[in-house]
């Protein structure tokens, strides 16, 4: 049996405003938590574990996204070549020397050390 939300969203958001807005007159973030935490009547634990799930970032959630994404770094990749084989027909010689000594040229066989 699934646990039903005690707090709805809104009340949420409120309290993780609330401790933002009251930590600076506290000694610490936890002092600021327990604070607003008796306010609204859930444990400073729960209220910590909302702060700490809504500064995370949250993943792709559909299949579409994660396809989407594989698709622009593909796209970023193929452009990054593209701009190296530019500015290889540009420089000509030269760049591609500057190149293999700064390590930006990434299709050449890595170096044996003597």
């Amino acid at each position: 049996m699934s646990k039903s939300p005690k707090f709805s969203p809104e009340v949420r958001d409120r309290a993780i405003r609330m401790v933002y807005e009251v930590r600076e007159s506290h000694e610490s973030q936890w002092a600021a938590i327990e604070a607003v935490a008796s306010k609204i009547g859930c444990t400073a634990q729960t209220l910590s574990n909302w702060i700490r799930k809504a500064s995370t970032p949250a993943a792709p959630a559909t299949p579409a996204a994660d396809a989407r994404v594989k698709e622009l770094e593909r796209e970023v990749r193929e452009l990054k070549r593209a701009g190296l084989a530019l500015r290889r027909l540009e420089g000509g010689p030269a760049c591609f020397a500057v190149e293999v000594f700064e390590g930006s040229c990434t299709d050449l066989p890595p170096q044996r050390k003597k």
